[in-house]
């Protein structure tokens, strides 16, 4: 990234600064979390870290994982995504 490697200790402070994890609230909205399994772009754990903040910060949220699919989601992949985030969204928001 532009500011070097999150996972290095020494940018810690600047990765910090700009995550949204460290700024999450109780009153945000809910979130839906959808992820290929080999998605190239956004770590897995990345996302669980997301989501697994997210929960302790008492904000509704969901995460699906898709096995196998990668970040840009075609096919089947992306049909069953649509059909989960319109149900969740009917759902969460009534």
């Amino acid at each position: 990234g532009a500011l070097g490697n999150p996972d290095d200790p020494a940018q810690k402070a600047a990765y910090d600064h700009i995550s949204p994890r460290n700024y999450l609230e109780a009153k945000d909205p809910p979130a839906l979390l959808l992820q290929g399994t080999l998605d190239q772009d956004i770590p897995a754990a990345w996302t669980q870290a997301s989501y697994d903040a997210m929960r302790a910060a008492g904000i509704k949220t969901s995460l699906v994982w898709f096995p196998g699919a990668y970040h840009d989601m075609v096919g089947a992949d992306l049909d069953n995504a649509v059909t989960q985030a319109e149900a969740w969204v009917r759902q969460a928001l009534g």
